[in-house]
């Protein structure tokens, strides 16, 4: 990433159990999981080109 035009933002995690599901679902070896997750979720994207 070029560091003249990257932007970096600082992540709190407020809730440890939440963030370790999601993160499990979306990187764990499980692809129905994650195949869910997006389906069900995909509907809060507001803008999915950043």
């Amino acid at each position: 990433m070029n560091p003249e035009t990257r932007k970096m933002l600082q992540v709190q995690i407020n809730d440890m159990a939440i963030c370790d599901s999601v993160f499990t679902t979306l990187m764990g070896e499980e692809v129905e999981a994650r195949h869910d997750f997006i389906e069900e979720n995909a509907k809060y994207v507001l803008n999915i080109d950043f």
